[in-house]
């Protein structure tokens, strides 16, 4: 491999970050083995953050848990653990259905002055709405409602998914409406196709939604 080449030649610098690209590389085309293999054959004076996130990005995605919680521990003691490797172990915790887990990652989180971004707080209303405990679904969707870079169309959606699955017809709709006037003048398909699938689910007519969409669509 050229990379092989470079790593043995003195003319040649590899960094940190390159280390951690490689890494990846490893683990998705020769698995998990090859890429702890690999990450032992790193200087530890190269093992910086990028590449223990890159370590815990294998484990995470492999799902394999004792592991990812060590390398994170790892990044905690070396100060390397930010927002990014917080939503990594969130996500985990959510494939894994860990709900107290995720939860308390996120008070640690608060506790340590760690921002958590759109996709914290998305992790952790997917994960309530998909149990579903509505009432903390409605404090995540409270605390993303008080800040204008963690809220659009999207987190209403799942809202109302977390709503229809406990059966509240009633606040489902209410999601979806406030979703359409997120919506409204903005021309994402995306958003306009969960909004026909929810909507379908919960036995609207089709006029009601092709009219629905024209609104958005005219603004």
């Amino acid at each position: 491999m050229i990379f092989e080449w470079i790593k043995r030649s003195k003319d040649f610098y590899i960094s940190p970050r390159d280390f951690a690209v490689e890494l990846d590389l490893v683990s998705k085309a020769h698995g998990l083995e090859a890429a702890e293999t690999y990450f032992t054959s790193i200087p530890d004076d190269l093992r910086t953050y990028q590449v223990y996130g890159a370590l815990l990005n294998c484990y995470a995605d492999a799902k394999v848990l004792k592991k990812a919680e060590d390398t994170m521990q790892k990044l905690k003691e070396l100060a390397y653990a930010g927002t990014v490797a917080y939503n990594v172990m969130m996500t985990l915790y959510a494939k894994l259905g860990y709900l107290e887990k995720l939860q308390s990652l996120m008070l640690e989180m608060e506790d340590k002055g760690i921002p958590g971004d759109v996709i914290s707080y998305n992790i952790l209303l997917n994960a309530y709405a998909s149990v579903p405990d509505v009432t903390e679904m409605e404090k995540v969707l409270m605390k993303m409602e008080a800040d204008p870079l963690l809220i659009n169309w999207s987190p209403y959606t799942v809202v109302a998914k977390g709503y229809l699955k406990a059966g509240d017809i009633e606040k489902a709709n209410e999601s979806l409406k406030k979703c359409e006037n997120r919506l409204k003048g903005k021309r994402e398909k995306l958003g306009i196709d969960m909004l026909i699938t929810l909507y379908t689910s919960m036995g609207k007519k089709d006029v009601s939604i092709v009219y629905g969409i024209n609104t958005i669509l005219v603004g």
